[in-house]
């Protein structure tokens, strides 16, 4: 994202130093708090401030992304009962039974695959943390997994929620004495707009002549502010950016000058094309 900004300032100072006029204004925000509750952008929303159209500069390789995944959380805790390790028939293995919990949710991913979106492909469930067990001679009493499940859009948390209610009820079946509590963390909706709306087709325009090839569209299986702006503001927002996302949070995390040079040409001719004068 610092790539993002990067060219969507340089991008500004050009059209400014350039005394074109502009039939509109040109508003570039710098929030907090994405990629986990979006407190900047709904502060700036709800602060009455709009606009026609909107680009999220999150790293799309230059490619124009129309689409995103959303994220629900949940947190899944099972209760044993503690004894001791040497006398373990007295208690009740919290651990062994989130195991099956587990084996479940990893068999069940496979059945999400028969759910498809033309550019976010299928949704994914995945057992991200896990937390047992004080000390080594305690049978564990307790025993907690977060799960990270990715929608497309026509789901929600209420969905998931469900879900994960029939498989444990499933398990429960089978094992009377799995006493569990679900809870939902955070969820993040998943954010789409139509190919046809004009931004998309302008940013398609500029960024191919400027980069001298045919540039796609596509979809982005992580979230980003976008989704508070189409689903909330209903802007028709394209995330758009220099940089890869398969780079994000890594060690050695980078963005290719080239990259931040050509996406600032490209937000400035965008800004023209859709604020020009008439």
């Amino acid at each position: 994202m610092k790539g993002g900004i990067a060219a969507m300032l340089m991008a500004a100072k050009a059209i400014k130093e350039s005394e074109i006029k502009l039939d509109g204004d040109l508003l570039i925000t710098l929030v907090i708090d994405e990629e986990v509750s979006g407190k900047g952008t709904r502060k700036v929303l709800s602060k009455g401030i709009t606009a026609d159209y909107a680009i999220v500069g999150e790293p799309t390789s230059l490619e124009v992304v129309i689409a995103s995944k959303g994220d629900v959380n949940f947190e899944i805790e099972v209760l044993g009962k503690a004894a001791h390790s040497s006398r373990p028939h007295e208690g009740k293995n919290a651990i062994y039974k989130m195991c099956k919990i587990i084996e479940a949710i990893e068999k069940y991913s496979t059945e999400l695959e028969k759910k498809t979106h033309p550019l976010l492909g299928h949704p994914t469930i995945t057992v991200t943390m896990i937390n047992g067990g004080i000390t080594p001679w305690i049978i564990p009493a307790n025993c907690k997994v977060v799960i990270d499940r990715r929608t497309i859009p026509s789901e929600n948390a209420d969905g998931v929620k469900k879900e994960l209610e029939t498989i444990l009820l499933r398990i429960k079946e089978n094992d009377p004495e799995l006493i569990y509590n679900l809870r939902l963390i955070q969820e993040a909706a998943p954010a789409e707009i139509s190919p046809k709306e004009e931004i998309v087709d302008v940013i398609l325009s500029k960024a191919s002549i400027i980069l001298g090839k045919q540039v796609k569209i596509t979809g982005m299986s992580g979230t980003t502010d976008a989704r508070f702006l189409i689903n909330d503001a209903h802007i028709p927002t394209v995330i758009y950016g220099p940089g890869d996302l398969m780079n994000a949070h890594q060690s050695d995390e980078y963005v290719k000058v080239s990259e931040v040079y050509a996406a600032a040409k490209i937000y400035a001719s965008v800004a023209l094309q859709l604020l020009k004068k008439s």
